[in-house]
This record gives C-alpha cells, sequence and structure tokens, in this order.
C-alpha cells in the first residue's frame, strides 16, 4: 500500500523523505525513480549527511542500484563514511568503472579506505537483514589498477601483498610492457 501511494503521489513521496524510517526514505526514493531517475539522484544527495546511518545506507544502497553516472558521483563522499557498510556500498558501485575526469581523486578515496578496513570482518545488516556481508581488504586493493590512471605503477607496490592473486600478475604484465 505505501508504495502504491508513493508512485501516485509526488507529494506523499516528498513528505516520506523526511520520515526518519530508512525504509520509508528508500521506497520513496524507489518510487522517485519511475518518474525521474536524475532528479531523485537530487534529492538523495543532501540525504547521504544525515545523521541516522540507516537513511544514508539506503540512500547509497539505492544510487548504487541506479549506476548512473551522476548516482556515482554522488557517492563519492560515501567513501569517507563514518560507517563502513555505507562506505563499501559506495565502492560497490564503483568498483570497475569511475570517471576519472570527475573523480580524479578515487585512487586515493579507495587507499584510504583499506587504510581502515580490517584484513577480513563481517558487517552486520542495516535496515534489512539480507545486507550483512562480509568484506576483505584484498578486495578493495584490487580495485587499485582500475583507478592507478596516470599515476606511476609504483603505486600499486605496498598494496601488492594484500592484492589478490589475479590482480597481482596484471601488475607485473603492466611492469613488463
Amino acid at each position: 500500500e505505501q508504495v502504491i501511494l508513493f508512485l501516485e503521489s509526488s507529494q506523499t513521496r516528498q513528505d516520506a523523505l523526511s520520515s526518519g524510517d530508512a525504509e520509508t526514505v528508500y521506497l520513496a526514493l524507489w518510487a522517485n525513480v519511475f518518474e525521474n531517475a536524475l532528479q531523485t539522484v537530487e534529492l538523495a544527495k543532501p540525504l547521504l549527511s544525515h545523521s541516522n546511518v540507516e537513511i544514508r545506507y539506503v540512500v547509497a544502497e539505492l544510487l548504487m542500484q541506479l549506476q548512473l553516472p551522476e548516482a556515482k558521483l554522488a557517492l563519492v563522499e560515501c567513501f569517507g563514511d563514518e560507517d563502513l557498510r555505507v562506505a563499501i556500498r559506495a565502492f560497490d558501485a564503483m568498483q570497475y568503472s569511475a570517471d576519472e575526469q570527475k573523480m580524479p581523486d578515487m585512487f586515493e578515496r579507495i587507499e584510504k579506505l583499506i587504510a581502515r578496513l580490517p584484513k577480513e570482518k563481517t558487517l552486520e545488516p542495516l535496515v534489512w537483514p539480507w545486507t550483512k556481508r562480509d568484506i576483505d581488504k584484498s578486495t578493495v586493493a584490487s580495485s587499485l589498477i582500475n583507478f592507478l590512471g596516470k599515476r606511476p605503477i609504483a603505486r600499486l607496490f605496498p598494496y601488492l601483498d594484500i592484492m589478490d592473486t589475479w590482480r597481482r600478475r596484471e601488475v607485473v604484465t603492466t611492469i613488463s610492457k
């Protein structure tokens, strides 16, 4: 019933964004995507700095699902979120691709995220029980090669020992060329 109300009324969606309930905020944004995905990204941006971690998480989740360049750009600031669950959702959106022109410091943001991560950790779920997940430094460190850009290959050397085997091989191949 709530989703139907959100799909039918933009005012109801707008009111829901200030409800304080993370699932309600997510559903309101989700319904808004059907009307205007780019507008939804704009509505979501201020919520990424909300005091409630659950709201920041669901907004990051929705933006990650959109996979629009504008959504990815909005998620950049989440790499520094105090809660790793929010930061990792932002990473998930970009681990394979990001626009180097618009996000030239992605390599450095990922380095900072790696520094915050334990070797392995299970992140307890927020909002929905199925969002529990395991994270590891290896996955995050292995993505650095995607964001090396014009930086010297030596910038990857401190991370070789935590990268997965495939990415280490890729670094060695790049050096040999």
